[in-house]
């Protein structure tokens, strides 16, 4: 990290500038001047929480006004107390043997396509025309996290306009959610309304509070740091009227499985899957009870963590972000067919993303498939083995399967996206619109000044918790 952004951080108390939230995992620059190229001058930038800066984005947020004068009030206020609270730190604290591991053990993203032929030991066959990404980010411990909640942003004005022409020509399938148009049309402006404000229900009459967006739409509404990886996550509501081509045309649809944005429960543990009754399995990614600026991962059953938080050996404060899929491996063993979920289709042959932990969680893996022409898929046992005894995770998970399946990086450079895996309605090739997704980035020294943010007021403290990672826990 450059000086000058060290400085930004200093000025705010290393937290957001609107909401003070200090999960340095979930925040980001902000340029308060949009120009192209980008103004890197010091003046022109802020540090914001990615949900103040998608709000402030969409005028829900402070002004621009507001955030010019954010950094010289909480420079003022904080800029004596940083500096005091270091002297304490180094004068009075303990020597802590896991400080400072990010400065040591930095996280690393790499980033590759698949081999093209896949052969498995001991598999009964080689995988051939395999297509698709895998990223590895060594010790994800100390990389960055983000989870969206999107329930608070716009929708996509043109899938809300598609819906409302859709119910307007077919009247027995849906009615029009909000009658109007893009950008200044007739009727109602659509280009900023919320899913709340569409009130959209599916076929059971349960709300659609999540906005659909295509993985390259959402990286360009969060923006995270790069170098940085997405994948889809959790299976969700595709399930409109039949002519629609839903979810495609539709600016709404239900996140099925738990989510956690930082901290924050965005759809709970006890929400199955519609279709085949089945409770999604969870990554979690938990703040560290040795270092606040590290995290522990963990992929568990839904029954797994339902145990530990009736137990409280985990309590649920200790979640920064959660995503839902279904378990294909634990402890180093694929699970037969007949053990996995009947949503992952254990059988079929088709496009797949997974998220795998290797390492004792320290490292990870994000292995997307494609299929399409010239691709033809994977079975999920062959994810799975190609995964625990290639890549020699011990704990995988779904994420989903089919169209839904999308992967996207950036290195600060360049930039990468899996290729479209369903159908717009016109027979073009097309990504599909998700509710929800994770990101991971690894940017070079992003984390400092851990010592004065130990938690001497508070704000820094997590509930205590028995490690998760610890095997005794699955029983």
């Amino acid at each position: 990290m450059r000086r000058a952004d060290e400085l930004l951080y200093i000025e705010t108390d290393g937290g957001c500038a609107s909401c003070g939230l200090r999960d340095s995992r979930a925040l980001t620059i902000h340029h308060l001047v949009q120009t192209k190229p980008k103004n890197e001058n010091y003046d022109n930038k802020i540090i914001l929480c990615h949900n103040c800066h998608q709000c402030h984005h969409q005028g829900k947020g402070p002004t621009l006004k507001e955030l010019r004068c954010r950094p010289k009030n909480f420079a003022k206020e904080n800029i004596m107390r940083m500096y005091l609270m270091a002297i304490i730190c180094i004068c009075f604290s303990p020597i802590d043997a896991t400080a400072g591991n990010y400065d040591r053990y930095p996280p690393s993203l790499t980033v590759e396509s698949l081999p093209q032929e896949i052969d498995i030991p001991g598999y009964i066959r080689v995988i051939r025309d395999v297509k698709g990404f895998k990223a590895t980010i060594t010790n994800v411990r100390n990389a960055t996290f983000f989870v969206p909640d999107g329930r608070k942003l716009n929708t996509s004005c043109k899938r809300a306009s598609a819906f409302n022409l859709f119910c307007t020509s077919h009247p027995g399938e849906c009615s029009p959610v909000v009658i109007g148009s893009c950008y200044g049309g007739a009727g109602v402006d659509l280009s900023g309304k919320t899913c709340a404000d569409f009130r959209q229900k599916d076929k059971s009459n349960k709300n659609l509070a999540f906005p659909l967006y295509t993985l390259k739409e959402w990286s360009q509404i969060v923006a995270p740091v790069p170098p940085y990886v997405m994948v889809n996550a959790n299976w969700f509501n595709i399930n409109g009227p039949p002519s629609i081509n839903f979810p495609h045309n539709s600016p709404c649809t239900e996140i099925f499985g738990y989510s956690v944005n930082a901290g924050r429960e965005i759809s709970p543990l006890d929400n199955p899957d519609t279709q085949a009754g089945e409770k999604l399995d969870v990554l979690l990614i938990l703040a560290s009870e040795s270092d606040y600026h590290r995290t522990d991962l963990s992929i568990l059953t839904a029954s797994q963590l339902e145990g530990l938080y009736r137990s409280r050996k985990l309590l649920p404060d200790s979640v920064l972000y959660a995503v839902g899929g279904f378990i294909l491996a634990e402890g180093g063993k694929v699970r037969a067919d007949s053990a996995m979920a009947k949503a992952a289709k254990p059988a079929a042959t088709g496009a797949r993303s997974a998220i795998g932990l290797a390492d004792s969680g320290d490292t990870m893996h994000i292995v997307v498939v494609q299929s399409g022409k010239n691709a033809a898929g994977v079975t999920a046992k062959e994810l799975a083995l190609y995964m625990t005894k290639v890549l020699r995770d011990t704990d995988v998970l779904n994420l989903d399967n089919s169209g839904s399946s999308q992967f996207l990086y950036n290195d600060g450079h360049s930039e990468g996206y899996s290729l479209p895996g369903d159908d717009d309605g016109t027979s073009k090739a097309a990504h599909r619109p998700i509710p929800n997704f994770l990101s991971v980035s690894a940017p070079s020294g992003y984390r400092y000044w851990s010592c004065a943010f130990s938690g001497l007021d508070g704000d820094c403290k997590t509930p205590a918790y028995r490690d998760v990672l610890n095997p005794d826990l699955r029983k």
